[in-house]
């Protein structure tokens, strides 16, 4: 397949992949399986652990379950032999033309990006909400409201990628190519300029305001002045021990203060985590991809930039790695289903081998 300029490094790069090159195909193959288990596995837990079915793991729910359908497309899309198109639009051109235009051109690919995209913003929002505006956040937050947060993400991914199908189609040679928007166009130049504020600019500015205020909300908290306390307090009794009613007041500030950073800390450094991988992974991809539309073609065949390439397509399964690393929820949620596993696959083998035993059964 001829490379087409206005799609992303990552999709270039993919069409221009040869069937020879063996080795990044292995490395697409092993990033798609990590992605399916370790996504897969995220969802397992989440499912089979009841203190976790709150509206903010529907999120991170989500955001497995889109990192997982992203993993199958990888494979799916990348792995096989390309779609001979030119010998389909013999017999089915329609049928060709439509290959060319959802799968071939990669728009169910990068839907699923920006859906993956998009859920990663909206959890970053949820967690800023959470704790900058707790009130408004008791009052709204809900189940309903996290599904259609899922449901929205969806259709804006779709929409976001829906030029896709409409600048490619087949050429007389068999090629799904997007050759109708030239080098220079404005169209071009607005499709990158949609690729890149989406992808990047756009997202993980979203995410670094969110976190900035965040850890400033929940900065270390000082002693309370005693010009904000009540003139009148008076002396609290508590068992044997006297205390000044202002002292009392310091210490139930700073204790509640306390608390409050201990129960989020460990949500918010995972999610800042998952937030920051995105960066890395996606970065020098957008930067390489706007420099090739932009500025000067590339070669993606370099080693550098298969390296980037990976990088991006890493980021599918990194997520339950630092879930397991730093996610306190789910690492004991994780424990309680392997137990809980463990005790059902013994309690099957003892079912079993009680029911040979009393029937007496011999196996030659």
């Amino acid at each position: 397949m001829e490379s087409t300029e206005l799609t992303a490094t990552t999709q270039s790069s993919f069409e221009n992949i040869q069937e020879g090159d063996v080795l990044m195909k292995v490395f697409y193959a092993i990033f798609a399986i990590l992605g399916v288990m370790g996504n897969g596995l995220v969802l397992f837990v989440f499912y089979k652990t009841p203190d976790l079915h709150v509206p903010t793991n529907i999120l991170i729910g989500h955001q497995s379950l889109v990192d997982l359908v992203f993993s199958v497309i990888l494979f799916l899309n990348f792995i096989p032999p390309s779609i001979d198109l030119e010998t389909l639009g013999v017999s089915h051109p329609v049928l060709s033309n439509l290959t060319c235009k959802v799968w071939v051109s990669e728009f169910v690919y990068w839907s699923i990006l920006k859906v993956s995209t998009i859920n990663l913003v909206f959890l970053t929002l949820e967690r800023y909400f959470a704790v900058v505006h707790p009130i408004k956040f008791i009052k709204i937050m809900n189940r309903r409201i996290a599904i259609s947060m899922c449901i929205l993400a969806w259709i804006l991914g779709i929409v976001l990628s829906i030029y896709f199908p409409f600048i490619h189609r087949v050429e007389d040679d068999g090629d799904c190519t997007s050759r109708s928007v030239m080098r220079g166009s404005p169209e071009r130049y607005a499709i990158v300029v949609l690729s890149v504020v989406t992808t990047l600019i756009l997202p993980v500015g979203v995410m670094l305001y969110a976190y900035l205020m965040i850890f400033w909300t929940l900065r270390p908290v000082k002693d309370l002045p005693d010009t904000e306390l009540p003139s009148n307090a008076t002396t609290i009794h508590m068992g044997d021990t006297q205390t000044n009613g202002v002292d009392s007041r310091k210490m139930e500030f700073t204790r509640k203060a306390g608390f409050r950073d201990r129960c989020r800390r460990n949500v918010l450094i995972t999610f800042f985590l998952v937030s920051l991988s995105y960066t890395i992974c996606w970065t020098p991809d957008m930067v390489l991809y706007f420099h090739h539309n932009v500025v000067t073609r590339h070669e993606w065949s370099d080693p550098i930039h298969q390296f980037v390439i990976l990088l991006a397509v890493s980021n599918s399964w990194i997520n339950p790695v630092i879930y397991t690393w730093k996610y306190r929820g789910f690492q004991k949620g994780l424990k309680d289903s392997l137990l809980k596993s463990r005790k059902d696959v013994t309690r099957v083998f003892r079912t079993c081998y009680t029911y040979v035993h009393n029937r007496n059964i011999q196996f030659i």
